[in-house]
């Protein structure tokens, strides 16, 4: 196999010359290990089809996993095979975007923000001013909320919404940066940043014949903007940090960022899982998969699942030899 995902929160050449195959003059992936599905039960299936596509899906834990349909979250406890439903029907439209931040849940609809307590199971409803599909900035003591009109702040304990700044212009993947009150989104090929204080907006990078910016996110004080099968770490000024690329014919299917671990599939149904600390990384063969969109890959550990014709698969991956 010919293509290897070479990356960092460290210079991801360190992993290049360990490689042998790097030594070697070429790229070369190391023998996949197994994964394991879980099959979920019939009983479970059918209901799940019945609120299908599932829209986005969270970890707990490595053995707890939260499914949001479009009215509905769901938590499938893997161990004990329980399917828990929480309906959130509303007349505001589809449920549509779902962040864990502790032992809570917040979920978006239309026109409101769902505050969901694990445990105790306890669930309280925000109105917000929001007309288009919102994303969410997460830290560690606080979490944001980004519509196309305005960025929210969230607290938990007590549950209060707070509106921080009106947005008066259209974004794509906008991140809310706290610290220096900015807000960096995309515009076609182009990173940009807005600074609240001063009111003025600046482009950052421009990618120009590489291809738009397909995703952006913010990780540890640094932008990480996927262009193609490219990943840029930015500085929060634009300055290019690091460029990471996908070797060979196999392209990225799905992937799912976090500051500790990076996991990506790519169309040969290899899963391959770096961890910074200590830095490995990992492949895992996926079991035979039907044809159909692959979405909203999460992974926690051991375990990993996703979203296929809307409907979850979930897996563990072989303890590392």
């Amino acid at each position: 196999m010919k293509h290897d995902f070479l990356r960092n929160t460290f210079p991801w050449m360190l992993l290049c010359l360990l490689s042998p195959a790097w030594l070697m003059g070429e790229i070369a992936r190391i023998q996949p290990q197994a994964m394991h599905e879980q099959i979920l039960p019939p009983q479970a299936v059918e209901t799940l089809q019945k609120e299908a596509p599932l829209q986005n899906l969270a970890w707990e834990n490595e053995s707890t996993l939260w499914m949001l349909s479009k009215s509905t979250l769901w938590r499938w406890q893997t161990q004990k095979k329980s399917l828990q439903k929480i309906y959130l029907g509303t007349k505001e439209g589809n449920l549509d975007n779902l962040l864990l931040f502790g032992d809570t849940y917040f979920i978006t609809t239309s026109r409101s923000l769902f505050i969901v307590h694990a445990a105790p199971l306890q669930v309280k409803k925000v109105k917000i001013d929001k007309t288009a599909t919102s994303s969410f900035s997460q830290y560690p003591e606080m979490a944001f909320l980004l519509t196309q009109k305005a960025i929210y702040q969230i607290n938990v304990n007590p549950d209060q919404v707070k509106l921080l700044h009106k947005i008066t212009f259209a974004t794509e993947n906008p991140i809310y940066e706290p610290d220096t009150q900015a807000l960096f989104f995309t515009e076609g090929d182009k990173v940009c940043r807005f600074d609240f204080p001063s009111g003025r907006k600046k482009i950052l990078r421009t990618f120009s014949s590489m291809g738009d910016v397909q995703k952006l996110q913010l990780q540890n004080k640094q932008l990480v903007a996927q262009v193609d099968q490219v990943f840029y770490h930015l500085t929060l000024e634009g300055d290019v940090l690091q460029t990471i690329p996908v070797f060979g014919d196999k392209k990225i299917v799905a992937q799912n960022l976090q500051p500790k671990a990076h996991t990506f599939l790519f169309t040969d149904h290899v899963v391959e899982k770096i961890t910074f600390d200590p830095l490995t990384q990992h492949y895992y063969q996926m079991p035979a998969i039907s044809e159909g969109p692959i979405a909203h890959l999460v992974s926690q550990d051991r375990a990993l699942a996703l979203l296929q014709d809307g409907m979850p698969r979930i897996f563990q991956l072989s303890t590392p030899q």
